[in-house]
């Protein structure tokens, strides 16, 4: 890649305009090739709706994505698939996600029990960390 970068700045006329256009179109497919299918992420729908779920599938033409939601602002859409631009998402950190799924499973084992109290703490720890990553 740097010797496309060398080649417009040697024999570009308008240099600065062309770096930065390569630049740009670097920084852009490196954003592509970050999201996998899999991937948790968070970001906001076109209306400004927060929301944070996993990558279900990448439609490149359209630089779109569709991701389910697990957690939003908008009840309505957890547990939907919806199709976002990924331009306005980003990876949630793997530490993120690697916190929240045993407070998960302890969440559940704390309604079984139907222990209120562990419930309540769980819950502001898991909201602590969504916090801490939005």
């Amino acid at each position: 890649m740097q010797s496309a970068v060398y080649g417009i700045v040697r024999f570009g006329q308008n240099k600065n305009i062309q770096i930065n256009d390569v630049n740009r179109e670097v920084r852009e497919m490196e954003r592509r090739l970050s999201f996998q299918v899999g991937d948790w992420v968070q970001g906001e729908t076109w209306d400004k709706q927060r929301i944070y779920g996993y990558a279900v599938k990448l439609e490149d033409p359209e630089d779109i994505m569709k991701v389910y939601v697990v957690d939003s602002v908008n009840k309505k859409l957890v547990g939907r698939m919806i199709r976002v631009l990924s331009k306005s998402f980003q990876k949630v950190p793997d530490s993120a996600v690697g916190e929240e799924a045993p407070l998960a499973q302890l969440i559940d084992l704390a309604l079984l029990t139907k222990d209120e109290e562990w419930f309540e703490q769980l819950t502001e720890q898991v909201n602590a960390i969504k916090k801490q990553y939005s």
